[in-house]
């Protein structure tokens, strides 16, 4: 178990540092991610290197360590025909991210990653009502049966799922958070955040987020998150590099500077909870801990 609770996390710090990329940090030293599995087989394959990363992520300032679940649904194993290995996947990426919080000697929290049943990028693809509730319950459950502190529902890209999960965490009185990767102020299913916010908000999440777009996409979204939701907000970029279809992203290096100047953005926008998407890396979090230390000091 990790050592204290994400409510008292979160009403302990002036600012709270979310971990990095994991899917493009295993591609980046030498994991083939390739979809639609991506990082999942990594839990399995080359679970020291998914440690490895998490340990360096805490080590450059993470105080939340998300759990390698991105893609371990029984939906997405059933597409390589191996669902009965996805709670056993499932359950190693827990353990792993459980071992690197344990060891870290230092209060963190864990949250299991939650994502979208489909591509990130194809809300059009968005499976049916009944296959949502019976995949996101069963892997739900399993997450916080596995004794994660809170679940992070990332790259929500369209309502129908939104809504589901939103309800699911709020019957399951369950803390968690919701991320949302929209652009003009629109999920990418199109549906306006004004649309979807309200419903989530009654869930009572710990706080809502954006993520999986360029910094310069986060920065035009932050305002209208911030109109309706007057609670914890929070922010996760992409780093350099661009979505592929056959390994789910093309990494490209730097952007550290970039991102840093995005982010001091975020900051006046009210964003309390920063930290990197797609392509970043333990040298991105290393510098927001530096970042936010600073503002922590001189505020």
């Amino acid at each position: 178990m990790s050592f204290s609770s994400p409510y008292e996390l979160l009403s302990s710090k002036p600012f709270i540092i979310l971990d990095g990329a994991m899917g493009t940090e295993l591609e980046r030293r030498g994991f083939r991610t390739t979809l639609p599995l991506w990082s999942a087989m990594a839990n399995v394959e080359a679970p020291m290197l998914v440690k490895q990363i998490h340990d360096e992520y805490i080590a450059g300032g993470a105080d939340i360590i998300t759990t390698n679940t991105f893609r371990t649904t029984s939906y997405t194993f059933s597409k390589v025909n191996k669902t009965s290995i996805a709670s056993h996947v499932t359950r190693l990426a827990v353990e792993l991210a459980r071992e690197a919080v344990m060891q870290a000697g230092k209060d963190i929290v864990l949250a299991g990653s939650l994502a979208p049943l489909e591509d990130c990028y194809r809300p059009d693809l968005v499976p049916t009502d009944a296959v949502i509730r019976e995949a996101y319950s069963e892997q739900i459950d399993l997450l916080i049966g596995t004794g994660v502190d809170f679940i992070l529902a990332e790259t929500m890209i369209n309502q129908p799922e939104i809504a589901f999960i939103s309800k699911y965490m709020h019957q399951k009185g369950f803390p968690f958070m919701m991320s949302f990767t929209a652009q003009d102020g629109r999920l990418l299913d199109g549906t306006p955040l004004e649309s979807v916010v309200p419903d989530v908000v009654k869930g009572n999440p710990l706080a809502l987020l954006l993520n999986c777009r360029s910094c310069i996409e986060i920065t035009k979204t932050l305002p209208a998150l911030q109109k309706l939701f007057h609670g914890m907000l929070g922010a996760y970029g992409n780093g350099p590099g661009h979505a592929d279809d056959e390994f789910g992203w093309k990494i490209k290096s730097g952007g550290v500077d970039e991102y840093l100047e995005a982010a001091k953005g975020w900051i006046e926008h009210g964003v309390l909870i920063i930290g990197g998407c797609c392509g970043t890396t333990p040298e991105f979090i290393k510098a927001i801990n530096g970042l936010l230390t600073s503002q922590s000091t001189s505020a």
